[in-house]
């Protein structure tokens, strides 16, 4: 177990390597140090940065070079297994027609694509035309995967934005199709329709054309994707960093300001790109000219480099998402609201097709266990 001061060290020494920094006095323990960066996905950046600078490489032992050095190459598999199947999507239909966002775009903004792992493909398709895509990917031979949603019937997927899982008929690479980029069982909404009217056309490093959000947009959605979850990926913060750097042009403080109070998610937005800040260094961000209130700096405090590195705030389990969410929310109307309907949502989003009328005595007994669950993990 680490002290905070032996984790704040840690996380310190872990973001001058990766901003391209000279290697702090003191130097922390280096088996801590290649676990967490293999550990947050950050392992062949590193790998990068200390063959680069030689201060670095005095600092790490051959195993220890060797251990970082080995998820380089499944780094660029992982990239051109799934830009191809980008490609094979598109195929299927025209680019036109979803939005390419987060992982697979935000490699773009890394010294090298493959530093950043795509994980999967993420899909937003236009408001309606939901069905008609998944139809599409069906019958192409991808294949449904379970989600916590995927039996609810189709007007209660479309009415929550839920989205589906497709996997490639050939390569192990999955879509995440979604009607909105975060479903209506959350706190924060973001209408799709709205993506998709300031939506930009990028050309991706494999000579894919894509199309995706606007620069703004995208900031704010990997902003809200860093915090919103319960639990912390460092690559994540990285995201934000890189991103504030490659797009600085393209984006206006006003407009973006704008736009999180539309969507009421300033205070998440703003505590994403603050503890990106706080990590990697004082990468000027659209928001940081306005004063900080004191909710957004307690939920700053609450994060603490402990946090970041172990990647969750609280015991692992259903509570740690609902807690870490709660103090991110603009107001408090909007915090009430998602509590109670989060300890008490409506039966269709719990009912599966097949059971149009659950009994009340099977949702009194769910929501006893659901909540039994949150207090027991909040400890």
């Amino acid at each position: 177990m680490k002290s905070p001061e032996e984790e704040r060290l840690l996380l310190y020494t872990v973001a001058r390597l990766l901003t391209g920094n000279l290697p702090p006095d003191p130097f922390p323990e280096t088996d801590s140090l290649t676990s967490l960066l293999v550990h947050h996905g950050l392992g062949a950046l590193a790998s990068d940065r200390i063959k680069h600078n030689n201060h670095w490489k005095t600092c790490f032992s051959p195993s220890g070079m060797n251990y970082l050095d080995k998820t380089v190459i499944p780094g660029k598999a992982r990239r051109k297994l799934v830009s191809n199947a980008l490609k094979d999507v598109y195929k299927l239909f025209n680019a036109d027609s979803v939005l390419l966002f987060k992982g697979l775009a935000l490699g773009e903004v890394y010294p090298e694509v493959y530093q950043r792992n795509p994980g999967d493909i993420d899909l937003i398709t236009r408001p309606g035309e939901f069905q008609q895509i998944a139809a599409t990917f069906k019958n192409a031979g991808w294949q449904q995967l379970p989600t916590v949603h995927w039996k609810r019937t189709n007007e209660i997927q479309d009415h929550y934005g839920f989205a589906a899982v497709f996997k490639h008929p050939a390569s192990p690479v999955t879509v995440d199709l979604h009607r909105a980029p975060v479903d209506r069982t959350e706190p924060f909404w973001i209408p799709p329709e709205d993506l998709f009217a300031k939506a930009v056309h990028v050309m991706l490093s494999e000579g894919i054309e894509a199309r995706v959000p606007h620069w703004e947009d995208h900031l704010i959605l990997a902003a809200l994707h860093s915090v919103r979850h319960g639990y912390f990926r460092l690559d994540w913060l990285l995201d934000l960093h890189f991103t504030l750097q490659e797009w600085k042009e393209h984006i206006r403080n006003d407009s973006f300001y704008r736009r999180c109070r539309e969507w009421k998610v300033y205070r998440a937005v703003r505590t994403g790109l603050e503890l990106s800040m706080m990590v990697y260094g004082r990468q000027p961000h659209p928001l940081q000219h306005i004063a900080m209130d004191r909710w957004t700096a307690w939920s700053l405090q609450r994060r603490s480099a402990g946090n970041l590195i172990h990647g969750h705030m609280v015991r692992q389990g259903g509570g740690r998402r609902v807690l870490a969410m709660a103090d991110l929310l603009d107001d408090m109307e909007g915090m009430v609201h998602y509590l109670l309907h989060t300890a008490f949502p409506p039966v269709s989003v719990l009912q599966e097709a097949n059971d149009p009328d659950p009994a009340l005595g099977w949702y009194v007994k769910n929501r006893a266990k659901t909540l039994g669950s949150v207090l027991w993990h909040s400890k």
